[in-house]
This record gives C-alpha cells, structure tokens and sequence, in this order.
C-alpha cells in the first residue's frame, strides 16, 4: 500500500510538473516587465518636463536619473529569464529599452547640451535643433513603444490573459 501511496505521488508530482508555466505565471512575467518600463517611463517624465530649461540645475538632475534609471531598467531586463523557454516578450521588452538608451544618449544630450547653455548664448538654430531632437525622440520613442506592445499582445494571447490598460 505505502509503495503504491510513494508512487501516486511521485507519479503526480512529474505530471505537475511537466505542465510548465500557468497563464498566471505569464501575467506575472508580463506585470514585471511593465513594472521595469513604468519606473523609467516615471523619471522619462521628469525629464520632458525640464526640457523648457527654465531651471538647468534640475534638467541636469533630471537627465542624470533618467540615463541612470534608463540604464538599470535595461539590465534589469536582459537578467531576466526566458518564459517557458521562450525570449520574444522579452527581447522586445530589450530592444525597447536599448532604444530608450540611445534616446537618452542622442536626443536627450543633445536636447541637455543646448538648454544647459546661457539664455543668451542660445540661438534660433539652437531653438531648431532642439524641436527637431524632440520630434525624432517622439517619433522613436512611439515605434519602440508599439513594438514591445505588440509583443506583449502577442504574448498575453498566446497565454490567454487580458492586458490591463491601467497597469
């Protein structure tokens, strides 16, 4: 009887355990992710809102947290394991990170570089090159955006969950 007991339960435990993952885990897999994008998307913010350069000493601050909060938000991601042996999610939610360094290393310096000068040393070129950092930051921002939410789609259908617009 107690073989038969040891064996039931050994024979349970492998079957439990070749199911994999539970469509909660894939949610929790998603929520992270998301979790890593809203903690830079919060100092990315901070940093837009100082572009005006009415205060250099808090746009210099705030490009600092957000290159340093870009950064670690990218590591954080690439640490992360593959789900079920699978990296699309992920190597989206990677590239999409990647992309928000080379924003904050190109438009966002360079959009740092001309509002930290003097007011009176800043020139109609300047004003020029500082809205056509911000369009090429818009629109590079929103085509790295859309990819990793049409990964994120693609993934919470494939593990049959609804994304949460408020999360």
């Amino acid at each position: 009887m107690k073989k038969l007991i040891l064996s039931a339960a050994v024979a349970s435990a492998l079957f439990l355990a070749s199911c994999g993952p539970s469509k909660q885990d894939a949610l929790t897999y998603s929520d992270k992710i998301v979790a890593i994008g809203k903690e830079m998307d919060a100092t990315s913010v901070m940093f837009i809102n100082q572009i005006d350069g009415h205060n250099v000493d808090s746009l210099k601050l705030a490009y600092g947290k957000f290159d340093s909060q870009a950064a670690s938000s990218l590591e954080e991601c690439k640490n992360m394991p593959p789900f079920a042996k699978k990296t699309d999610f992920k190597d989206a939610a990677v590239e999409y990170f990647n992309s928000i360094r080379k924003l904050v290393d190109n438009e966002g310096k360079g959009m740092v570089d001309i509002m930290t000068k003097d007011t009176s040393q800043i020139t109609e070129q300047d004003v020029t090159n500082v809205k056509a950092f911000a369009t090429a930051y818009d629109s590079q921002y929103k085509a790295a955006l859309q990819k990793v939410q049409d990964a994120q789609a693609a993934f919470a259908k494939e593990w049959k969950f609804e994304i949460d617009p408020n999360k």
